[in-house]
């Protein structure tokens, strides 16, 4: 608690960079987190092949607590890194969980709201796109669209442009994988993510 160095822990170990008052704090239910307050605070990685997920299977995951204004948009995670390229942004939108690929994929049936905790995860498999919340499937459609990334960075907690759309709260474990590990609901996994 306290510290301020972020890592990747999976066999990529890609560097993860701070930027602004990023922290990261204890919590009882999933120990060591990162911290952000919504103003300036996001992570960045550099723009890498392994978030280029093609017309593919792959898995955005991730556990979150929403500190505020839940009926915002706000990013978890954005792999665009420029505008020209193919998108994931993945996050909060009028209450509600979100993919944007170039069109809005929203989760209906569900009402996000503050102070706890969300296992979150888009999850596509041959061609299908589902969006969960806690190992709930409130989201499904055909869904090829090409997900490629810029040269620039990949954010976590904004997104890549100047409007931010900056994340008020708290991320836990958070995984992308070219590996579609959910197709029906699901009991969440709890600490970090297996790698099989």
């Amino acid at each position: 608690a306290g510290g301020t160095t972020f890592i990747d822990e999976s066999p990529n170990a890609f560097t993860v960079t701070r930027n602004g008052d990023a922290v990261l704090v204890s919590d009882a239910t999933y120990g060591t987190v990162a911290s952000f307050d919504g103003s300036g605070d996001y992570l960045s990685l550099a723009g890498n092949s392994s978030f280029q997920f093609g017309t593919g299977d792959y898995t955005v995951e991730t556990w979150v607590y929403i500190n505020a204004n839940a009926s915002a948009q706000q990013t978890i995670v954005d792999t665009r890194g420029a505008a020209s390229a193919s998108p994931i942004t993945f996050g909060l939108y009028q209450s509600s969980l979100m993919l944007y690929d170039g069109g809005v994929r929203q989760t209906s049936g569900i009402t996000l709201t503050e102070n706890q905790w969300y296992h979150f995860a888009a999850s596509r498999s041959n061609g299908v796109l589902k969006l969960f919340v806690n190992g709930t499937s409130y989201y499904s459609a055909a869904n090829t669209v090409n997900i490629s990334t810029g040269a620039n960075s990949i954010y976590l907690a904004r997104g890549f442009d100047s409007s931010g759309f900056y994340f008020n709260g708290l991320i836990g474990p958070t995984r992308l994988a070219k590996k579609a590990y959910y197709t029906s609901n699901f009991t969440p996994p709890t600490g970090l993510f297996p790698t099989s």
